[in-house]
């Protein structure tokens, strides 16, 4: 779950937006010092499905994500794994 919060300073009423991250499955807290650390998996779907235009979305901690790729893989399924630089960005 994805919470945004507005911080206001006391001195000169500047606004920051704070974002927190909760994972939705343990519902810890995903910051990590000044990050987020968090996986967002998201489905959409089409006019064929029984979800019909429905969006789903689920945030997950390192912990928690690790448990549901390994799930994944025990039904036979693959994850593709890249690896990147902060260029990519």
């Amino acid at each position: 779950m994805k919470i945004d919060q507005s911080v206001v300073c006391n001195e000169c009423g500047h606004i920051d937006k704070k974002v927190e991250v909760v994972c939705d499955i343990c519902k810890q807290s995903t910051s990590k010092g000044l990050n987020c650390e968090f996986a967002t998996l998201s489905a959409t779907w089409g006019y064929y499905s029984k979800k019909d235009t429905e969006m789903h979305t689920v945030h997950l901690c390192e912990i928690c994500y690790d448990k549901v790729i390994e799930f994944i893989k025990s039904l036979g399924g693959t994850v593709q794994v890249m690896d990147y630089t902060v260029t990519d960005f």
